[in-house]
C-alpha cells in the first residue's frame, strides 16, 4: 500500500512525533510511505520520503484557508499526489491548508486523525470563559456562553463552513482520544478513536538510566502556557513545597506569549521551581527516570497527551487534570483532580509524596501496564491498517 501522510509541521509536538513515527512504522510493514509538511521552520524538503513547503504559520492565513483555497498551494499538493500516486492519503493537522488540501486529494481515499480541539471549538480548547468542559460549536452558544472574541467568530464561522466540506471530502475521521472522538461526532465528524502509539525503542536502556538525585523531582513539561494550567500548578507547589524542602519542580519547554512576561516573577516567588527551557525528545527521555511525578494540570481539554504516555512508559507517576482524553490515559481517579476547585491539585501531590516503595511501583505499574497494552506499535498498525483496508474496500465497492 502507498500511503500518503499528511501534516501542517514537521517538528514541534505530539502531532508531529505521531505522524513520522507512523511512516516509520509503515515502512517496517512493507509499505511505502511519504511524508508532506508545510512547515516554515524547516527549509524546503524534497524527496522520497518527505516534501516539505513552508508555509507561514499565520493567523490571518490559516482562517482563510477554512473558507477559500490557495491556486498556488493547490497545484503544489497536486503534484505531490500525482508523483507518488497514493492508494490512500491520511491526513492530520491541516489548519495552514485547509480548504486547498481538501480541493487537491481528487479521487484518493481520504482518512483524518483529529489532534486536537480546534476541529470543534473556535477557541482550541473547548472550555468556557468560567473553564467548564463544553461538547463543541453544534451542542453550545459560544458567543454567549463563552464570550469569544471577534476573531474566534469568524473561526466559528471558518468551522461552519470547513467540517461539512470536510466530512464530504474524508471517508474515515479517526481520534487518539474516545472523549474528543465523542466530541467530533457530536459535531458532525462521524469519528473513531484509534490510541497513539509509543515507540518504545526511544526509552533509555535500563543499565543507562539516572538514577534520582538528593531531591525528589517533579515535572511539568510541554507548552509552558495559562492554559495548560502553569498558574494553578505554580500555586499548588507553593504551598506543598513550603514544607518540603527535599522537593524541586522542574519546567521543561517553550514560554507561551500568554505567560512570558509573568514567568520571571513566578519563578522568583516560587521556591525549588526550575526552568530547563526546551528539551528535545531523547533529553526528555533521559530525564524520565529521575522524575518522581509527572503533573499534567491543563485548564483545556487535551486529545491525548504525549506526556503521560511517555511517563507511564518509563515507569514515572503521573498525575493530571480529569478533563478530555488525560482520563483514558490515567484511570485511576487517585491521580486525578478538578483543575478548577482550590485544592485538589494540592491534595494530589500530598498523596504522590506519601507513597512508600511498594505502593509507588504498584502505581506506576499500572500505567505501564495499559501503555503495553494499548499503545503498543503492533496494536496500533493492526488497527490503523484495519481502517484503511475498511476505507479502500468501501471506495472499491
Amino acid at each position: 500500500m502507498r500511503v500518503l501522510i499528511v501534516n501542517d509541521l514537521a517538528r514541534e509536538g505530539g502531532a508531529e512525533l505521531q505522524t513520522f513515527r507512523e511512516a516509520k512504522l509503515l515502512r517496517q510493514r512493507g509499505h511505502v510511505a511519504k511524508v508532506l509538511t508545510f512547515d516554515h521552520g524547516v527549509a524546503s524538503v524534497d524527496t522520497d520520503e518527505h516534501t516539505n513547503f513552508p508555509i507561514r504559520r499565520s493567523i490571518p492565513r490559516m482562517g482563510a484557508q477554512q473558507f477559500l483555497p490557495d491556486p498556488t498551494l493547490v497545484m503544489r499538493i497536486r503534484r505531490v499526489v500525482r508523483e507518488f500516486q497514493p492508494d490512500l492519503i491520511h491526513v492530520n493537522n491541516m489548519w495552514k491548508t485547509g480548504v486547498s488540501m481538501l480541493r487537491s486529494v481528487g479521487e484518493v481515499p481520504v482518512v483524518q486523525t483529529i489532534r486536537d480541539y480546534a476541529t470543534v471549538c473556535p477557541k482550541g480548547t473547548a472550555v468556557d470563559r468560567e473553564m467548564r468542559a463544553c461538547e463543541g460549536y453544534a451542542t453550545n452558544d459560544c458567543v454567549a456562553r463563552c464570550g469569544i472574541s471577534t476573531f474566534q467568530r469568524i473561526q466559528l464561522l471558518g468551522l461552519r463552513s470547513f467540517n461539512p466540506q470536510r466530512a464530504r471530502v474524508v471517508d474515515q475521521f479517526l481520534c487518539p482520544s474516545s472523549a474528543l472522538a465523542e466530541t467530533a461526532t457530536g459535531n458532525g465528524l462521524a469519528t473513531r478513536g484509534l490510541p497513539n502509539p509509543f515507540d518504545f525503542d526511544v526509552l533509555v536502556p535500563e543499565e543507562e538510566r539516572n538514577t534520582p538525585g538528593d531531591t525528589r523531582d517533579y515535572l511539568f513539561y510541554g507548552n509552558i502556557s495559562k492554559r495548560k494550567g502553569i498558574v494553578e500548578l505554580l500555586l499548588a507547589w507553593e504551598a506543598f513545597a513550603a514544607s518540603r524542602p527535599d522537593a524541586r519542580l522542574l519546567l521543561a519547554g517553550g514560554v507561551h506569549e500568554d505567560f512570558a512576561s509573568e514567568i520571571d516573577t513566578w519563578l522568583a516567588r516560587v521556591p525549588q521551581v526550575e526552568h530547563l527551557g526546551r528539551l528535545d525528545n531523547p533529553a526528555i527521555m533521559a530525564l524520565l527516570p529521575t522524575i518522581h511525578c509527572v503533573v499534567v494540570p491543563s485548564l483545556w481539554q487535551e486529545n491525548y497527551p504525549n506526556t503521560v504516555l511517555e511517563a507511564q512508559a518509563n515507569r514515572t507517576l503521573v498525575i493530571g487534570a480529569n478533563r478530555g482524553g488525560i482520563p483514558e490515559l490515567i484511570e485511576r481517579p487517585e491521580w486525578m483532580f478538578d483543575i478548577t476547585v482550590d485544592g485538589e491539585l494540592l491534595a494530589c501531590l500530598e498523596r504522590t509524596w506519601d507513597l512508600t516503595d511498594e505502593e509507588y511501583e504498584g502505581a506506576v505499574a499500572h500505567g505501564y501496564d495499559r501503555v503495553t497494552r494499548d499503545n503498543t506499535p503492533e496494536v496500533f498498525m493492526d488497527r490503523l491498517l484495519g481502517v484503511f483496508d475498511e476505507v479502500l474496500a468501501r471506495r472499491a465497492s
